[in-house]
């Protein structure tokens, strides 16, 4: 089989079709002897022929200023190039690739695609349009206005609200576009007059306007059977605060804000009725192998349908892959069922009769989540190993959640789909138990419902013991990063990924850490001198008048405070003033757990708050160049020198090996949560463009140098400021854990590497060499027990 996948593309989605690839491209590694092929469209609807590796950037500029001339193919080019495909993707979400202008091309060079047919994009994809259709099959939420951007007729606008009050207000959408991208809440014309003006890159030539509905929000999934027929899958309710919207950030940003429920708490009969209304929905618009739909259940409940999605999100853990998994299909499996509905049953077999099946592998206990505030982080790490290794020929995975209460949970495959710690836990300590089947699909899951079964630390190590298993720690922060749980697999001698005890309660220290790279007295390597803040230490607000002095001793511009020991950007603000001290303390009083934006200098972004009390540091705030990314070319201004670099390490026996260091692109004072790990959202040049050899071997070499003496083992990495003339690195932190989400630039540093990577193929690496590593050091500690 070969396939060609297009993403990219000229709207602001372009991040989130580039997710969409990813996922989609890893779901089919199974198939060994297929053939898989990228074409990347850039925002001047160029197509550029790209490297695989390139589909493991968190965003398109990442990449896009690599892009040479040579890898682009005229109009005859790619239609000579694409029809050697057995099947195309257009996986572009947004314009041109959901409306119409992708699927032309194939139908008029009569190329065989995936998805929904030119017309039907058209149709489905502009919401005024598709909300016409809707109204006249009865199925619209309601009274909508198309306004045009063009005309600025605010009396239209005026008479609308008029005639249809809302207390609760109005929705602004853009006409064509999805992914949340400009859906916002107005009260008034001026309100929305702000939005217009001031979103102009957003909103094309006109948009559409709703009352805002007091109901609840849904979306399912309709796949096509082999013979033609419709299938709905499970439907998936939103829930978020009353009076809010599902925006970007609530997609795709897991937090406590937004949570899912599929199967949906509904009765059987509503279930049905909304998977009847879908299937109806997919035949009448002439959609064709997969769609989505979204909608609303208002409280007398009556079910109306709002957005049609012919090219629906597929990042990892997006709200298709978690209906289909209720349904008992695997990410895996739903990829060949919609491939296989394409192409035909005749020519699927054909290309996968031969293909082995997996023999008997290692297990391999990936344990995530726990308490910290870094937990929401800690899933997105586990899910993302446990999806990679599903498809290993070595290892075989095995998901355990840290619960809440300290607990370990086995967790079903249709529960790690979910977005946070607590929706997770949730379902293990309150089992879901229901049946549902869907006749016509070749099921690949039977695990559907769990047991409620915990067990306690001691209990999950010898289950491991007698597995034995290797124990991969995606956990972040508190007892997984700081040498509690792997004190803890030692002494059941379990292999386990990362430093061992030592170098883990170092690299979570940030001041110790410091404090032992200052020990190396080197003009080339330090990090900045810290004090500590807590409310132990200064229990009373007039008590941190004492640090008014560090504060005018040091002169500073401006400093930094953070979290002592955990990370993920949790809790990081720049300082002005001692005044910006002062009240941040007051929100470390009043337990806030969200800071939001424009609180503090630069702070673009809501700043998430550690859960529990803990110690904080202040540092002097170092000032980096700006780096800017423009129609895929960068843009250096030199302001201090400095520039922030994170850079990963290897070790094995004892000999460290450092791989190319990368540059995150902030556009804040400090590298956002969202920046980090919204899907779509950060940027991260590697290896870093502007350096030279000589520059990236000096790094390499400091950072080797640093991983010894902070006793790194297997892997981490570093967060450093580097100065080019100066030659000078200023050590910020070690993470001995670091994260390994679906576009982590360990992966990005991993491919970019002299020998090169890809993702399941480095966590294959990491556990096999702990492996081997732990093998003989549990062997020197029987010894060193015996001869006592």
């Amino acid at each position: 089989m070969k396939l060609l996948v297009f993403f990219g593309g000229p709207s602001l989605e372009c991040g989130i079709s580039l997710n969409s690839a990813r996922s989609f491209v890893d779901h089919l590694a199974h198939h060994s002897s297929w053939t898989i092929e990228l074409i990347f469209v850039s925002k001047r609807l160029e197509f550029y022929h790209i490297d695989k590796k390139w589909l493991y950037c968190n965003t398109t500029e990442d990449f896009e200023f690599k892009v040479l001339p040579t890898m682009q193919l005229t109009t005859e080019a790619l239609i000579t190039f694409a029809r050697d495909f057995d099947l195309v993707f257009p996986l572009i979400h947004g314009k041109f690739g959901e409306d119409g202008g992708l699927q032309s091309f194939f139908q008029q060079y009569n190329l065989p695609f995936l998805g929904s047919p030119a017309e039907t994009c058209r149709r489905a994809f502009f919401k005024s349009h598709a909300l016409d259709e809707l109204t006249t099959l009865g199925l619209s939420s309601g009274p909508f206005l198309v306004w045009m951007l063009c005309e600025r007729n605010l009396t239209k606008l005026a008479s609308f609200m008029a005639n249809n009050p809302s207390a609760a207000g109005y929705i602004l959408k853009p006409d064509l576009g999805g992914s949340s991208i400009g859906v916002e809440r107005f009260q008034t014309v001026e309100e929305f007059l702000f939005f217009i003006d001031n979103n102009k890159e957003v909103y094309d030539q006109k948009v559409v306007i709703e009352p805002f509905y007091q109901a609840q929000e849904f979306c399912i999934t309709v796949i096509e059977h082999i013979d033609g027929t419709p299938c709905a899958l499970m439907p998936c309710t939103i829930h978020y605060q009353a009076g809010d919207i599902f925006d970007f950030r609530k997609k795709y940003l897991p937090s406590q804000q937004t949570t899912w429920n599929c199967p949906p708490l509904c009765s059987h009969d509503l279930i049905e009725r909304i998977r009847n209304a879908a299937q109806n929905l997919f035949v009448h618009f002439g959609c064709r192998h997969i769609a989505r739909f979204d909608g609303w259940i208002f409280p007398d409940g009556r079910v109306s349908f709002s957005d049609i999605n012919v090219i629906s999100g597929m990042e990892q853990n997006s709200l298709v892959f978690m209906q289909a998994a209720v349904c008992g299909l695997s990410h895996q499996r739903l990829c060949d069922h919609i491939i296989e509905s394409a192409v035909g049953s005749e020519r699927f077999n054909a290309v996968t009769k031969n293909e082995k099946i997996q023999l008997e592998r290692k297990k391999v206990f990936v344990v995530f989540g726990g308490e910290t505030a870094e937990r929401q982080v800690s899933l997105m790490s586990g899910s993302n190993v446990w999806l990679k290794l599903r498809g290993s020929s070595l290892y075989e995975p095995v998901p355990f959640l840290l619960g809440l209460d300290g607990k370990l949970y086995q967790v079903p495959y249709y529960a790690m789909l979910y977005h946070t710690v607590e929706e997770v836990y949730a379902h293990m300590t309150k089992p879901v138990f229901y049946d549902f089947s869907v006749s016509g699909l070749q099921q690949d899951l039977h695990q559907v419902a769990w047991n409620g079964v915990a067990l306690e630390k001691d209990e999950f190590c010898r289950f491991a013991q007698k597995q034995d298993a290797f124990v991969f720690i995606a956990l972040h922060g508190g007892e997984g990063e700081n040498g509690q749980w792997q004190r803890l697999l030692t002494s059941y001698q379990l292999p386990f990924n990362g430093s061992y005890e030592d170098g883990s309660a170092i690299g979570m220290d940030k001041i110790i850490t410091g404090d032992l790279i200052n020990k190396l007295h080197l003009k080339e390597m330090y990090s900045l001198r810290k004090i500590s803040l807590s409310l132990a230490l200064f229990p009373t607000e007039s008590s941190i008048e004492s640090l008014r002095v560090y504060f005018e001793e040091n002169k500073e511009n401006a400093w930094i405070i953070k979290p002592r020991s955990d990370g993920c950007s949790t809790g990081i603000i720049v300082l002005k003033t001692f005044e910006d001290l002062r009240l941040y303390y007051r929100l470390l009083k009043e337990k806030v757990v969200v800071i939001p934006p424009g609180s503090f200098y630069q702070q673009n972004n809501p700043v998430h708050m550690p859960d529990q009390e803990q110690e904080f540091m202040i540092e002097p705030y170092i000032q980096t160049d700006r780096v800017i990314m423009k129609d895929g070319r960068i843009c250096y201004q030199e302001r201090s020198g400095w520039i922030e670099i994170t850079q990963a390490v290897l070790e094995y026996n004892n000999q460290y090996h450092a791989l190319e260091g990368s540059l995150a692109v902030t556009t804040g004072a400090v590298l956002s949560l969202e920046e980090k790990f919204q899907g779509g959202t950060g940027t991260n040049l590697t290896p870093i463009p502007f350096l030279t050899q000589e520059n990236r071997l000096f790094l390499k070499h400091y950072v080797c140098l640093a991983a010894e003496t902070l006793s790194i083992k297997n892997y981490a990495r570093f967060d450093l400021f580097y100065h080019q003339k100066r030659q000078e690195i200023i050590v910020i932190e070690v993470n001995t854990l670091p994260a390994l989400t679906p576009s982590t630039v360990l992966y990005h540093q991993a491919l970019a590497d002299h020998t090169p990577h890809e993702p399941r193929s480095l966590l294959e690496l990491l556990i096999t060499r702990g492996l081997r590593d732990q093998k003989e050091r549990f062997k020197e500690l029987l010894a060193k027990v015996v001869t006592y």
